[in-house]
């Protein structure tokens, strides 16, 4: 980076070089204020990324907590189809971070933030589980510190894998494989095929009678369906199942859209596990290892 150059860019008013030049200043303790300036300077413009910065700076609070200041940049964020300012607003939406606590909208951005395919595990976590609370009226404040406390941290909160403490056992990797061959990566419930670069693909595979106690279900392909991390997520808390008769998704929101998507399935899936999903993680947040 010159950063010589980049200064020049900025006083000539480029909002690229305005939110490079205060990403660097806000790197550097002492010239936090700097840093400030140049981004609220790009944000203005209209610089999407800046506007987020800035919104998850002061969400953030490790120098200045100021939630109504990151309500403002979270939402110009947002407008331009930012994903990450939308988890955010999620949060403050469903706390009352700086705006009024508004479970409807909180809902509303959350599932906007998870339809992208665009979070962190974590950020993924904690937005099914947010939403999970919502649609079955369990409102958990309890989770408060622990949620704060992964933004504080970039996402590596023990708090949140002590609440949320899913062990994927996959005991045989050559089944894995397989199926994650036969579906070429994709997840079989919204088709999406993550891009790693350089030829490379990444999907999940999701045991449907989750293997481990206390479900102990089968490491077979007949118990086991190919997802995104999202969609991952969602099965493990018990947001989503799937109907075999009639190939589609169902979600707990009968309004959601992904509720009756048709799904690829390309492999025997036994009933049983399906059943079993139903009937003791379908419609219940599930904490429990798998």
């Amino acid at each position: 980076m010159n950063l010589d150059r980049i200064t020049d860019l900025a006083f000539q008013e480029s909002p690229e070089a305005q939110y490079l030049l205060g990403i660097n200043k806000l790197l550097n303790e002492s010239e936090q204020y700097e840093g400030i300036y140049w981004l609220s300077k790009a944000a203005k413009s209209g610089h999407k990324v800046a506007n987020y910065t800035l919104g998850y700076f002061y969400y953030q609070g490790k120098y200045e907590n100021n939630y109504s200041k990151a309500i403002y940049y979270l939402k110009r964020a947002s407008n331009s189809n930012y994903p990450q300012a939308d988890y955010l607003l999620g949060i403050a939406n469903y706390f009352g971070h700086g705006c009024p606590v508004d479970l409807i909208r909180s809902k509303e951005l959350l599932e906007t933030a998870l339809q992208s395919c665009t979070l962190e595990q974590s950020e993924i976590i904690i937005s099914t589980l947010l939403i999970q609370n919502i649609i079955t009226e369990s409102v958990d404040k309890k989770l408060e510190n622990i949620i704060i406390e992964n933004i504080h941290t970039g996402g590596n909160s023990t708090a949140l894998r002590k609440e949320y403490n899913v062990n994927r056992i996959q005991r045989n990797q050559k089944l894995v494989s397989k199926i994650k061959k036969l579906y070429d990566n994709t997840c079989q419930i919204c088709g999406v095929k993550i891009d790693l670069g350089n030829s490379q693909f990444y999907s999940e595979v999701h045991h449907i009678r989750p293997l481990g106690s206390p479900h102990n279900g089968p490491d077979v392909l007949e118990n086991m369906i190919v997802v995104c991390p999202g969609h991952h997520a969602m099965f493990d808390l018990g947001a989503i199942s799937i109907n075999l008769t009639s190939k589609s998704v169902l979600h707990i929101n009968v309004d959601n859209p992904i509720n009756g998507k048709k799904i690829s399935i390309l492999h025997r899936i036994e009933k049983r596990y399906i059943d079993y999903h139903n009937d003791f993680i379908f419609g219940k947040r599930n904490l429990e290892a798998k």
